[in-house]
């Protein structure tokens, strides 16, 4: 199976260039693979290979994925990120032997994924303040865990209760809400739960609405 993996240097706060050697370590001698860096993925022709690898976190997963479904290759997935919400949720690991052995011998399954006035995702689209800090968290100079933490508690103190309308089953129904998921995933990453019920292959999307906690709340959320 011929495999393109795609990475993403800047993904998380661990990504190492030994990371693509150590990978490479684990290949079969003969196993067809190529690398390369997402900034060349746009106009990289990919027609030769039958598996995306995203070596990144979740904005790395949700570029290669959204080109993998419009052009039915198969997805796989070697986490790097901070958050890495989709591949906890489908139960990957950070270990690169365990990762590849997937790619190698894994089963293929078909999962569900979403659009939204034009815009893809496989995981998670938000707004309010999730999509906030999504957005000042791509722009911030720190990754990890610490990042997440430090965007949190700065924009919490901004940032006030909106109201939303949703039409559900033919019902008006309008809404206080401080974030909105919309999910086809289970979390936002780092295990933090946000749509426990979300199955990515039953053809649905949750939508979870959370109102503002207060400032003592949020290391228990």
């Amino acid at each position: 199976m011929n495999t393109l993996f795609v990475y993403n240097t800047k993904a998380g706060n661990t990504f190492k260039t030994s990371l693509l050697d150590e990978i490479k370590t684990h290949l079969p001698s003969k196993f067809q693979s190529d690398f390369i860096e997402i900034q060349k993925f746009d106009s990289f022709d990919t027609d030769n290979y039958e598996c995306l690898v995203a070596v990144g976190g979740d904005g790395t997963v949700n570029t290669v994925a959204k080109r993998a479904f419009n052009e039915k290759k198969i997805l796989a997935i070697i986490p790097r990120g901070s958050g890495d919400g989709l591949a906890r949720f489908l139960g990957h690991t950070k270990q690169i032997p365990i990762d590849v052995n997937t790619i190698l011998n894994g089963q293929k399954i078909q999962i569900d994924t979403a659009d939204i006035s034009g815009h893809f995702f496989i995981n998670l689209a938000g707004a309010g303040f999730e999509a906030e800090v999504a957005h000042a968290f791509d722009k911030a100079g720190i990754r990890g865990i610490l990042g997440y933490a430090k965007t949190i508690f700065r924009l919490y103190g901004e940032k006030i209760e909106r109201k939303i309308t949703l039409y559900l089953n033919n019902n008006r129904v309008e809404l206080p809400f401080f974030s909105l998921s919309i999910a086809n995933g289970n979390q936002w990453g780092n295990d933090f739960e946000i749509a426990s019920k979300a199955d990515i292959q039953d053809g649905r999307l949750e939508i979870a609405v959370m109102r503002k906690p207060k400032l003592h709340q949020i290391p228990n959320l």
